[in-house]
């Protein structure tokens, strides 16, 4: 049984390699799922997960929280900051629920929670800044400028959610099975390796995968 976790940088599309990885290998994508899940297990509503994962993440809301635990509103305070855990602990346990059965999942820093799980293959899939931007900005109609200011945004945020949330640095590679470029390996190409990797398929001639042959 394999499980794939496809962490990828802003910019790349990493749902659509996971939605033609799943097509090919014939299991289903779990993205929105983990939300729903988690919104669900704390009896709250999928935006205010969202919102309990950004507070999270957010420097400046955990500094608050934490000076204003000391005052009258500490109350309210400790609540919210209990129901941030909680929804952590809720994605969390949507996340090993889906790796019980062979699939493929979408970010939600999955590979830090099934860390240990023994069909699990965690993939990264990154690029340099200007290449995301670029695509980013052909995408969006907007200026390279502005992309470029929207993926540094992003990528701060990303940083900050893996840190703080999960304790795992964002540039660490040491957790993933495979990490590719994908501005050096083409979609189709990054979608065949992954698929190559689940048990009984063919393995990949890398030699191909680069071009070479």
């Amino acid at each position: 049984m394999t499980v794939w976790t496809i962490d990828a940088e802003p910019g790349i599309d990493g749902l659509r390699i996971a939605l033609d990885l799943a097509e090919q290998v014939g299991v289903p994508v779990i993205e929105g799922q983990l939300v729903v899940g988690a919104a669900l297990a704390v009896d709250t509503t999928v935006a205010d997960v969202l919102d309990l994962e950004r507070a999270a993440a957010g420097r400046l809301r955990r500094f608050a929280l934490a000076l204003g635990m000391s005052t009258r509103a500490a109350p309210e305070l400790a609540r919210e900051l209990q129901r941030i855990k909680d929804g952590k602990a809720a994605l969390e346990r949507a996340a090993k629920a889906a790796a019980r059965e062979p699939c493929v999942i979408v970010g939600r820093c999955a590979f830090v929670t099934l860390r240990q799980h023994p069909g699990a293959v965690h993939v990264r899939i990154r690029a340099p800044r200007d290449w995301r931007a670029g695509r980013r900005a052909a995408e969006g109609c907007v200026s390279l400028h502005e992309a470029r200011r929207a993926i540094a945004r992003e990528d701060r945020a990303r940083r900050a959610a893996m840190r703080r949330v999960h304790g795992q640095a964002a540039d660490d590679v040491s957790a993933f099975h495979l990490v590719c470029d994908a501005s050096r390996v083409p979609h189709a190409s990054i979608v065949e390796l992954l698929a190559s990797l689940a048990p009984g398929r063919r393995p990949v001639q890398l030699a191909r995968i680069r071009g070479d042959a």
